[in-house]
């Protein structure tokens, strides 16, 4: 199912001619989503960048709480949390996931994965996010 991309968004917009262009959609009550890392997106040789492994991470459950939990409300990230397990060579693709463990007030509380084709877990996160009206002045409060 489509979502609502931002085009200059440097994770998933597609009109960004720097971002990472990663597929993100909605998949019932989950984000799900693919990306294969470029020689451009590594840290150590031939490996990817943590903070890209997290902006990914980030990102799928932005989706998850703007498009599931709270449609049509920006929900920008309070906190995160991030364990890795495994190093992700460039080239090979990872598949991401985002479901909510929960809904209190404004603030959605989501756990995302990052794993190999095959099923190995890469990274898992944690994070919080809060519900914005459609006014920055909310967030201000």
């Amino acid at each position: 199912m489509p979502i609502k991309h931002i085009d200059y968004c440097f994770v998933c917009g597609k009109n960004n001619p720097l971002g990472l262009h990663a597929v993100v959609e909605r998949d019932k009550d989950k984000i799900i989503g693919e990306f294969v890392p470029k020689r451009e997106h590594e840290g150590p040789k031939g490996i990817l960048h943590g903070g890209i492994v997290s902006a990914l991470l980030d990102e799928v459950m932005v989706h998850l709480a703007h498009t599931v939990i709270s449609p049509g409300q920006d929900t920008p990230t309070v906190s995160l949390t991030i364990r890795f397990f495994k190093p992700v060579p460039t080239g090979k693709k990872i598949i991401l996931e985002a479901i909510a463990t929960g809904k209190h007030s404004k603030l959605v509380q989501a756990q995302a994965s990052v794993k190999f084709e095959d099923g190995t877990l890469v990274a898992r996160a944690e994070g919080k996010f809060i519900i914005l009206n459609t006014e920055l002045k909310d967030f201000k409060k």
